[in-house]
């Protein structure tokens, strides 16, 4: 009886060491697969690797004291001239077309626009947008059918923006007849 007591006690004590060994190494296999996973991802996506806690390279995000307002937006951007036109042809644009089951993903700001028969670009308070180039980027308006007929999703990172844009078969004149009429 004793010596079975033994082997049973031995038993669980081995079980237990293996457990907790097993565990740790799958832990750390597992933290392995998901480190692989984000580097293939910041590859593929050409973001940044995230800075450690206590490291000094943390940075304040770029557009922290952006303003709330859409149309300050625009404003900021006619008064200062900022025009793709002026951008080296092998810079990539900061604004991209992404699929739908991409819009939101990231924790950037989510506007809707709707652009009309007419090819006029307007914000969701009906506001034209007179340079939408500046951003949504110039291929944008040109992508309806890529994934969706009548909508397309784009990501500015440098706004730090999702925009979905939404493709109406009416002018942007008769909808504004019909409204305040």
């Amino acid at each position: 009886m004793k010596n079975l007591l033994i082997f049973c006690l031995g038993a669980a004590v081995g079980a237990a060491g293996t457990y907790i060994l097993m565990r740790k190494k799958h832990e750390e296999l597992l933290r392995e697969e998901v480190e692989s996973v984000k580097e293939a991802y910041r590859a593929k996506a050409d973001i940044p690797e995230e800075p450690k806690e206590g490291s000094e390279d943390i940075q304040k995000p770029r557009f922290s004291d952006k303003p709330d307002d859409l149309m300050e937006y625009y404003k900021t951007i006619e008064k200062n001239r900022y025009d793709t036109a002026e951008k080296s042809a092998d810079i990539p644009e900061a604004a991209h077309v992404i699929p739908p089951d991409s819009f939101g993903e990231l924790d950037y700001d989510q506007i809707s626009l709707n652009y009309w028969a007419d090819k006029v670009l307007t914000d969701e308070d009906d506001n034209v947008i007179k340079a939408p180039e500046t951003i949504i980027g110039s291929k944008a308006l040109g992508s309806f059918g890529t994934y969706e007929d009548d909508s397309v999703y784009v990501r500015n990172d440098e706004l730090r923006v999702d925009y979905e844009i939404l493709l109406d078969t009416r002018t942007f004149a008769e909808y504004q007849r019909k409204t305040s009429g």
